[in-house]
C-alpha cells in the first residue's frame, strides 16, 4: 500500500472503531468512505492484478492440457475452449479498465464476471482440486461481501455434492474460505486505521515544529534560527543515542549541551536606548497599564527595525537595544543606527501625544568590532 496516496484530511474527533467482525466498518461515515476510496485506489488494482494472473495461468495450462494431451474434437473440448478463450480476453481486458474504478460495486461486478467463466467451467466438469481451488479464491483475491462469497460457495459444494465429494472437507475449505475473507477485510480496516491515526499524529507534530520554527523566527536572526533548529535535530539524536548506549555522567555532560556557535564581525553599530522618566511614568500606573504602553512604545521601534534596516536585541525594562550590520554585513550600519535613534525620538514624541505621557529617549550608539552568537540553552 502506498501511503502517499492516502488522504490525510481525517478528523482527530472521529472515532476508528469496526462494528462487526462480519461486518467491519468505521463508525464514521467520512472515514469509510476515505477507506473505499483508498482501497479502490491503492489495494484493489493490486488484488485484481495477482487474480488475473492466476486466472490466465490456469486457462492457459488448460488449454495447454487440451491440446497436447487430450485434443478431440467434440462439443465438450469447443465448449471448454470457448470457456478458457472468453476467460483470456475478459482478463486482459479488465486490467485496462480497473485503474479508473472508483465504485465498490462496479469492482465487485468486474471481478465476478473475471471468474464467472472458470465458475461455469467448474460446475459443468468438476473436479476435487479445481474446486478446492475455486472456492478459496472467490473468499480471498477478489474482497466480495462475505455473504455473497457465502452464495457463491454454496452453490458450488451443492453441485459438488452430487458429485458424491466429501462434505466434511468442503465444509472444511468453506470454514478455511471465510476465516480467511474475515481476516484479510478486517487486517485492511484496522491498517487504514493506524494510517489514520498515524497522519493525525504527523500533522499534529508538523503543526507544532512549525509553531516552534515560527517562534525561533520572532526571537532572533533568520541566520541563527537555522542553525538552532539543526542543532535541535542534533542534539535530539545524541540523546537518543545516550540513552540507548548507557553512557557514564560525563558523556552526559557533554551531551547535554549544544554546539556554541560564536563569529566574530568586523564594523558593526550598537545602538542602546533607554526611556527618560521612565520609573514616573510607571509610578502612578497598574502593572497591566505599564505593560500596554511599553508594547505600543516597543512595537513602533520594532517597525523602525525593520525600516532602518537594524536588528533588534533585545528589551530589558525601559531599555531597548538593536544592533547593525550584524548578522548581515552592511556598509552604512552606523548610519542606520543613528537614523534608528533619530526615528526613536520621533516615534516618542508620538506616543506621549498619543497617551498624553512626558517621557523622551536616552540613544546611544557604539560602532566596532563584536563576537556575535547565542549563548545558553533557554530563552526564558
Amino acid at each position: 500500500m502506498e501511503t502517499r496516496h492516502l488522504s490525510t484530511d481525517v478528523f482527530p474527533h472521529e472515532k476508528n472503531l469496526l462494528k462487526s467482525i462480519f461486518y467491519p466498518q468505521f463508525e464514521s461515515s467520512l472515514i469509510e468512505k476515505k477507506y473505499q476510496l483508498s482501497y479502490l485506489t491503492n489495494i484493489y488494482p493490486t488484488n485484481h492484478r495477482l487474480l488475473v494472473i492466476i486466472l490466465i495461468s490456469h486457462s492457459i495450462l488448460k488449454i495447454f492440457e487440451l491440446f497436447y494431451l487430450k485434443f478431440e474434437i467434440n462439443s465438450s473440448t469447443i465448449l471448454c475452449l470457448s470457456l478458457l478463450c472468453s476467460s483470456l480476453c475478459l482478463n486482459i481486458l479488465s486490467l485496462i479498465i480497473i485503474n479508473f474504478i472508483r465504485n465498490r460495486l462496479l469492482a465487485n461486478i468486474i471481478s465476478f464476471i473475471c471468474l464467472c467463466p472458470l465458475i461455469i467451467l467448474t460446475c459443468l466438469y468438476p473436479m476435487d482440486c479445481h474446486i478446492y481451488f475455486l472456492i478459496i479464491l472467490i473468499y480471498t483475491l477478489p474482497n466480495f461481501p462475505l455473504l455473497f462469497s457465502i452464495l457463491i460457495s454454496i452453490i458450488i459444494t451443492i453441485l459438488a455434492l452430487q458429485l458424491k465429494m466429501r462434505l466434511i472437507l468442503l465444509l472444511i475449505i468453506n470454514l478455511i474460505g471465510i476465516y480467511l475473507n474475515r481476516l484479510l477485510d478486517i487486517t485492511m480496516h484496522s491498517a487504514y486505521n493506524q494510517l489514520c491515526k498515524n497522519a493525525i499524529v504527523r500533522n499534529s507534530l508538523l503543526s507544532e515544529h512549525t509553531l516552534i520554527s515560527k517562534m525561533i523566527d520572532s526571537l532572533m536572526p533568520q541566520k541563527y534560527s537555522k542553525e538552532i533548529m539543526e542543532d535541535f535535530d542534533v542534539f535530539r539524536e545524541r540523546l537518543q543515542k545516550l540513552n540507548l548506549s548507557h553512557n557514564d555522567e560525563d558523556d552526559l555532560r557533554r551531551t547535554i549541551f549544544r554546539p556554541l556557535h560564536i563569529e566574530r564581525m568586523e564594523n558593526v553599530s550598537i545602538l542602546f536606548a533607554d526611556i527618560v522618566g521612565f520609573t514616573h511614568m510607571s509610578s502612578n500606573k497598574s502593572a497591566s497599564q505599564l505593560v500596554s504602553l511599553l508594547s505600543d512604545l516597543y512595537g513602533r521601534f520594532d517597525d523602525l527595525c525593520v525600516q532602518m534596516s537594524c536588528e533588534k536585541i533585545a528589551t530589558l525594562g525601559d531599555c531597548y537595544y538593536c544592533v547593525s550590520g550584524c548578522p548581515e554585513p552592511c556598509k552604512d550600519h552606523a548610519k542606520s543606527c543613528l537614523l534608528m535613534g533619530l526615528a526613536m525620538i520621533n516615534a516618542i514624541e508620538e506616543f506621549d501625544q498619543d497617551n498624553n505621557e512626558q517621557v523622551d529617549m536616552r540613544v546611544g550608539v557604539h560602532s566596532g568590532s563584536v563576537n556575535c552568537g547565542i549563548v545558553g540553552t533557554k530563552k526564558f
